[in-house]
């Protein structure tokens, strides 16, 4: 991990990002008390726009998301109208809900030819192997503000806010923490985009590396649907089978 800090988007600065990655959130788009509420599985390269995905390939590469109460007590989920879709059972009463996914981690291969899913015992030609963890996440205020938006949800990486993510408003600070393992994760980068921002999501509009702490003030200099996003790196128990564990974890918010 670096550990040089980055200014905080001083004079609109844009960081560029790896354009071949694509990202991965949780949402719940136009969630209400009251009503049923639809957590999608975000994937894409065009936040918040989903990649579609068949049911076989969604049940291969991801699990299915979950909607946690404050109370820490699981929504009850069914399919909604395709494999990225989910709906509750039933109307929500007013309240915090946490919208989580994540993937099922994969191994992946960089070899001669390019990229192949599976390790280096399915790809003996490897020249790099990478098994990769994804966690996404947003918090849901219904009917008042948020309460505990700042308890840890037990992601293996997690961005977890530090001050109410229904309250936030442009140009005002942000403050996060990165956990990793559970542990504050100094030095790890966070970079933060709103919809729109550029095609295809390949700049930051913010970015800087968390403070020893784990802490990082993301600065949300527009209105709009926010995406901010961070990664660890571990290394792979088994050489034999895979050089590194890749982790990366996305926090979902709107600014007004």
């Amino acid at each position: 991990m670096r550990k040089t800090l980055l200014p905080a988007l001083a004079a609109l600065l844009l960081t560029a990002a790896p354009a071949a990655g694509h990202d991965f959130w949780a949402s719940a788009p136009g969630a209400a008390a009251g009503s049923p509420v639809t957590v999608v599985f975000g994937y894409g390269h065009g936040f918040p726009d989903v990649e579609a995905a068949e049911d076989a390939d969604f049940e291969t590469r991801f699990q299915a998301p979950r909607l946690v109460g404050a109370d820490g007590k699981d929504v009850p989920l069914s399919k909604g109208k395709d494999a990225m879709t989910y709906v509750t059972q039933a109307p929500l009463p007013a309240g915090t809900y946490f919208a989580l996914t994540r993937n099922k981690p994969g191994f992946g291969s960089r070899t001669p030819d390019g990229y192949r899913r599976g390790s280096r015992k399915d790809n003996p030609d490897a020249v790099t192997c990478t098994i990769s963890y994804r966690f996404g996440k947003e918090v849901l205020a219904l009917g008042g503000p948020a309460q505990g938006y700042d308890k840890p949800q037990g992601q293996e990486i997690e961005i977890v806010p530090q001050k109410d993510p229904s309250s936030l408003k442009a140009g005002e600070p942000f403050p996060v923490k990165v956990l990793f393992r559970g542990k504050p994760s100094p030095g790890t980068e966070v970079k933060a985009f709103f919809a729109g921002f550029t095609k295809d999501n390949v700049a930051s509009a913010f970015a800087a590396q968390a403070d020893k702490e784990g802490l990082v003030n993301i600065i949300p200099l527009a209105p709009g649907d926010w995406l901010a996003k961070a990664g660890e790196e571990a290394d792979y128990s088994d050489k034999a089978t895979c050089d590194r564990e890749s982790y990366g974890a996305s926090l979902t918010f709107k600014v007004q």
